[in-house]
């Protein structure tokens, strides 16, 4: 509509060439259209299935999940598979061991259309013809300019039309997420009121994000065409990428454990009730990110690629310099850390309690200054149960009443100011 007016006013067209088309659009409504193409049901399904058994020495546990989603749109949508297992059992009077597995997988499709994309289309913006063949839309460019001024003959792809059900049933947008997780544990009683723990975990999570257009998208065309060199002057147009599908790649592999070690001490005297514990925490991360270049020519039956005919910086279609993405790149980033911690109780006659805190923790942190390296952190207080007095006895309306107070100093990491080990390179 917008083009058949500006057409007119630039004296390309003539009043009745406008009416008419400005009154074929206003019979037109896209909503069936995109209803019926662009759209689904949503459904979720999720089916999970638990096994267990107990005796009087351990405990299993063992249960599966499978869900499968279908969004708003066509073509998006995501499955999901986890495992667990845990289990705890007593080796001897003074020896507990507990363990646990999970395995996580979970498949994201988002090659459909967009929210944005629906509302990007104007009510008169049909998809398909009355044929059922798909027509074009007006999405970058202003169409009269790239039928008249344009040699779309000479350029790799003559077409340059958009419609979003070609894109949406030509590409393959998948996000994939695999996540294990191993947990070990040991309690032991060395005395009474006196126990030891340790508590190990592996962690491995791994995120790959591929995309994969085909060339009969406008995605494909558009980036073909446009990366190409044009001599308006000589009218020649020469590719400067191999025409054909284009891939991208990323993943991400974070990899970590924890190791806890604590003593925990609690005992009761008449009156007196004691609680103690102290331990230590290590704790390791490790991120390695890979970005791949965009493959251009791709063929996903042979495996092969295109290439650079006129080298990796050229001249696009509006003669500005323009450099293709052609290096792998890698990141890694780590996070360790070390910690030392302490807790302590007095409690008098279930009602009067003295408590205090300390915790310190350091860390592979790169600054000039140590304290943000391993900083201590405190507190200390009481608290006064109140509802436990005699007077308070006869108060039927009020059932809990606690008075407590605490002063310390605490925090945490900043890592958007601070920086921390990592390389990146680029092959």
């Amino acid at each position: 509509g917008l083009v058949a007016l500006n057409e007119h006013y630039l004296g390309n067209l003539k009043e009745e060439e406008r009416d008419a088309i400005l009154n074929r659009l206003k019979s037109q409504d896209n909503r069936d259209q995109i209803r019926d193409n662009m759209l689904a049901v949503p459904l979720s399904q999720q089916y999970n299935l638990t096994i267990s058994n107990a005796t009087r020495r351990s405990n299993n546990l063992f249960s599966f999940l499978f869900s499968d989603r279908q969004s708003q749109f066509k073509n998006t949508g995501n499955q999901e598979y986890m495992l667990n297992y845990r289990n705890s059992s007593e080796i001897t009077q003074w020896l507990n061991f507990s363990s646990s597995v999970m395995l996580h997988y979970d498949k994201a499709d988002n090659s459909g259309c967009s929210l944005g994309d629906i509302q990007n289309l104007s009510p008169y913006d049909m998809l398909k013809d009355e044929s059922g063949n798909e027509v074009n839309v007006i999405n970058d460019y202003y169409q009269p300019i790239i039928d008249n001024q344009v040699p779309k003959e000479l350029f790799p792809y003559s077409d340059w039309s958009y419609n979003p059900l070609v894109e949406m049933n030509n590409r393959k947008l998948t996000n994939t997420r695999v996540n294990v997780r191993l947990q070990a544990g040991l309690n032991v009683k060395l005395l009474k009121g006196l126990t030891y723990d340790i508590k190990m975990q592996y962690e491995m999570l791994q995120e790959e994000q591929r995309n994969h257009y085909g060339e009969e998208t406008y995605y494909v065309r558009n980036i073909v065409n446009t990366s190409s060199t044009w001599d308006k002057k000589n009218n020649t147009v020469k590719p400067n990428i191999t025409s054909g599908d284009i891939l991208t790649q990323r993943m991400n592999r974070t990899t970590g454990y924890n190791i806890r070690n604590q003593l925990n001490f609690s005992r009761r005297l008449g009156k007196h009730d004691v609680d103690v514990l102290v331990g230590t925490e290590i704790s390791n991360s490790v991120l390695k990110g890979t970005k791949y270049p965009t493959v251009y020519g791709y063929n996903d039956d042979k495996l092969t690629t295109g290439s650079y005919p006129n080298g990796t910086t050229v001249r696009n279609w509006m003669g500005s310099s323009y450099t293709f993405d052609y290096a792998t790149t890698f990141s890694w980033l780590t996070n360790r850390y070390f910690s030392l911690y302490g807790n302590a109780a007095y409690t008098f006659d279930d009602k009067y309690t003295l408590s205090g805190s300390v915790r310190t923790d350091a860390s592979n942190l790169i600054t000039d200054d140590p304290a943000y390296r391993y900083s201590p952190f405190w507190s200390v207080g009481g608290r006064w149960q109140i509802y436990r007095e005699k007077f308070m006895q006869d108060i039927s309306w009020l059932d809990r009443l606690t008075l407590r107070l605490t002063y310390g100093f605490n925090g945490n990491v900043d890592s958007s100011c601070l920086l921390y080990t990592s390389d990146a390179a680029d092959d």
